[in-house]
């Protein structure tokens, strides 16, 4: 298995409402394989700046993979910094859908403020 980094691109970062933005100095890493149909994903960042209250933060999956033909979520459970204090949050993948979508295990509003954090994941493609 090969791993490989997936090249900075701002719009790869969005959110349901108001905006999520991050620096190519905010992403620590975003590193990815795929091997027998499945994609894993090692993914962490610093400082990025959420506004609008969202409630789902989308990243997009490495260009030329694949949408999984089935729901995967969650993926993984993980724990990020918001304005400061530690949220609970999981990370899942929508049918023929390519990115991975962050949400809080309450489904609330991230607070407006600096998040960073990461995950490991692996999502099966077929």
């Amino acid at each position: 298995m090969v791993w490989q980094d997936h090249p900075f691109n701002a719009a790869d970062y969005t959110s349901d409402v108001g905006s999520w933005t991050v620096e190519s100095g905010d992403l620590h890493i975003y590193r990815y394989a795929v091997s027998a149909n499945t994609l894993f994903v090692r993914f962490a960042l610093n400082d990025s700046v959420i506004a609008g209250s969202p409630t789902i933060l989308t990243i997009k999956f490495p260009t030329g993979v694949a949408a999984p033909v089935q729901r995967q979520g969650p993926l993984v459970m993980t724990a990020f910094l918001n304005g400061g204090a530690h949220l609970a949050c999981y990370v899942e993948s929508e049918i023929s859908e390519t990115h991975f979508l962050i949400k809080r295990i309450t489904d609330t509003a991230f607070t407006n403020a600096g998040f960073g954090g990461g995950f490991c994941a692996f999502v099966p493609l077929t």
